[in-house]
C-alpha cells in the first residue's frame, strides 16, 4: 500500500517570478516542498537566528543562506535602506536562481 505523501509550502509563499519566490517561516515540515525547488540560496530578511533543522537543511542541500536580517541589524543597525540595497544586489546576481526571500515577521 502506497502512502500519500503532502507538499507543505512555507506560509506565504509565492512565485514572484520565474526563479524568484517569497515565504515566511521557514519550517522542517516545508523541507520536502522546497527540495523541489531546486533552491541555490535563501536570504532570510529578518533579525531572528534560524533553526538549526533548516541550516541543516541547506547546508545538505548546498543551499546557500543569507541570514541578511541578522547582518544588517548587527552591522548596520537594521537599517531598512541598508537591507533594501544588499536584498537587490542579490537578487540582481542570476547566479544566485532560483532563489528564495523569507521572513519571520
Amino acid at each position: 500500500e502506497k502512502k500519500l505523501e503532502f507538499l507543505h509550502p512555507p506560509t506565504s509563499f509565492v512565485q514572484v517570478v520565474d526563479g524568484v519566490y517569497c515565504a515566511g517561516t521557514i519550517y522542517p515540515n516545508n523541507f520536502r516542498f522546497l527540495k523541489r525547488l531546486g533552491l541555490c540560496m535563501v536570504v532570510t530578511l529578518s533579525p531572528d537566528a534560524t533553526l538549526k533543522a533548516v541550516d541543516d537543511f541547506y547546508q545538505q542541500n548546498d543551499i546557500r543562506h543569507v541570514p541578511l536580517g541578522f547582518e544588517i541589524q548587527r552591522t548596520h543597525d537594521g537599517s531598512v535602506d541598508q537591507l533594501i540595497n544588499e536584498s537587490l544586489g542579490l537578487l540582481l546576481d542570476k547566479e544566485n536562481y532560483p532563489i528564495l526571500f523569507h521572513s519571520t515577521s
